[in-house]
């Protein structure tokens, strides 16, 4: 009897922990849930997604516009200061005409001058030997265009420049340094000097007045021949030319002529490099005196278009100077096209989602109550450290609005993607497991199960669904974090229950 009870209150005991171990997590798990926690059930719709891009900014004008002053010329009077604003056709600055009469004189009488270089330059029509020397290669002949000529023969002419001609030659014979040899070719001879050692054998040179340019020469020791080569130039000077029909040869093969002797006479010879620079500076001194001409007549400096005054580099009763040769001298800068340029920092991880010609909305700091619409006209390809995250500058053009001014601070939101009348559900009803993405469905039990989804675009707070789901299903989801740790059979609102 004692050993059945015993057996008795031990199955008895075996059960009640059983129940515990099963009813505690549950329990526990009920007992845990904040007061804030609740459940709902969502009929899933159809609607738009959008993914937007946010940043702040500066405006800044759209572009700058330098104005500038004649060289050499005094500012009588200047009428604006930097941040002041001018519209078109506005009077910025005053010349003095005494110094604009002078300087016009100075620049007529460089034009003088520069006039007569051009005609000498011009009559100009030769080609001359740069350096004394002998003709030693001649193959241009009258009547010849010279870029053909040169293409053809590699010069129109060639000059030695020492008085040597040279021939290289393999042999075993051994020989010292300026030791006289022979050097003998189809129709003459020369003494030859030994000059230097080569990998094969010896360099030799001689006279040029008689030996033939690339003729082939046998080089004897007394009587022995101990070697050959080809006669070539030992200091040669090719002639070219840039254009032109050769009209006459002023030279014969093997003349010596003298440095800047006229080899050649040109006809239809293309501006040399001397006339083109010299026809170049005319034309910005012309240009220059125009100008100056043009301040004579009307000696105020007006503003091109509507602008912001930037900076004023000029300075009343200082004569202009040119800081770069142009013959010009800064005298204002201006910003023009108005307040319609920010510029915005995107980091790494958004960059590869904006495009140009994207759209954006800007609200200004200014005007808070109001968006202004703007583009995406600029991405730029090399990042800025930003902590951790690289930041991309991305410049946006809004529409111009005189109300804005640059300087006025303001935010972006560039849409990156959109899509439209697509099934969606909010964020915090989309799970993760092993398997991939799942909501909780209720069939029409009202009986809660897992079914898996494929899911596209979000935002901040739905996600599309491509598949899953379709428009009028239930689901329930809890509207805080709690709902992670729901557990099975928790009470639903209505009593209904979770599986």
């Amino acid at each position: 009897m004692k050993k059945r009870k015993w057996l008795k209150w031990v199955l008895i005991f075996l059960i009640l922990c059983a129940a515990g171990v099963y009813a505690a997590p549950r329990l526990m798990a009920m007992q845990s849930v904040p007061a804030s926690a609740k459940v709902e059930s969502h009929t899933v719709e159809r609607g738009d997604v959008s993914v937007t891009i946010t940043g702040s900014g500066m405006l800044e004008v759209k572009d700058t516009l330098d104005v500038k002053l004649p060289e050499g010329v005094k500012v009588e009077a200047i009428f604006v200061e930097a941040g002041d604003r001018a519209a078109k056709g506005d009077v910025l600055a005053v010349l003095d005409a005494d110094s604009l009469e002078y300087r016009a004189a100075e620049l007529s009488s460089q034009l003088t001058a520069l006039d007569k270089q051009l005609g000498v330059l011009r009559l100009t029509s030769s080609i001359n030997a740069p350096a004394k020397g002998r003709i030693k290669h001649l193959p241009a002949e009258e009547g010849d265009d010279v870029i053909e000529a040169v293409n053809e023969h590699g010069a129109l002419a060639i000059l030695s420049t020492d008085g040597l001609m040279q021939v290289r030659i393999a042999t075993d014979s051994v020989l010292e340094m300026n030791d006289e040899v022979r050097v003998r070719w189809n129709g003459g001879s020369e003494d030859g000097t030994v000059v230097s050692r080569t990998a094969e054998g010896y360099l030799i040179t001689l006279e040029d007045d008689k030996a033939p340019y690339l003729a082939e020469a046998a080089v004897y020791s007394d009587s022995v021949m101990i070697g050959e080569g080809v006669l070539e130039i030992h200091a040669p000077l090719p002639i070219f030319g840039n254009g032109g029909m050769i009209s006459k040869v002023h030279y014969d093969l093997d003349a010596q002529v003298a440095a800047r002797a006229k080899l050649f006479t040109l006809e239809n010879e293309p501006a040399t490099d001397d006339y083109r620079k010299a026809l170049a500076d005319r034309d910005e001194l012309a240009a220059q005196l125009q100008t100056v001409l043009r301040y004579q007549r009307q000696p105020h400096v007006l503003a091109p278009e509507d602008c912001t005054v930037n900076e004023v580099l000029a300075a009343e009763g200082v004569k202009t100077v040119s800081q770069d040769g142009t013959g010009e001298a800064a005298g204002f800068v201006l910003g023009v096209g108005g307040a319609t340029k920010m510029i915005i920092d995107v980091d790494e991880l958004d960059v590869g989602k904006v495009q140009v010609g994207q759209q954006a909305e800007i609200t200004m700091d200014a005007f808070s109550s109001e968006t202004f619409t703007a583009t995406v006209r600029r991405i730029s390809w090399l990042g800025k450290p930003n902590g951790s995250i690289t930041a991309y500058e991305t410049e946006l053009e809004l529409e111009a609005d005189p109300r804005l001014r640059a300087g006025m601070n303001g935010s972006a939101v560039i849409l990156s993607e959109s899509v439209e009348d697509v099934v969606i559900v909010p964020l915090g009803a989309v799970h993760e497991d092993e398997r991939g993405s799942y909501v909780y469905l209720l069939d029409e039990g009202d009986q809660q199960r897992k079914a898996y989804i494929t899911t596209g675009l979000a935002d901040a707070a739905n996600a599309q669904v491509l598949s899953g789901l379709q428009a009028g299903d239930r689901i329930v989801y809890a509207t805080s974090s709690w709902n992670f740790m729901m557990p099975p059979f928790a009470a639903m609102p209505g009593g209904r229950t979770y599986e």
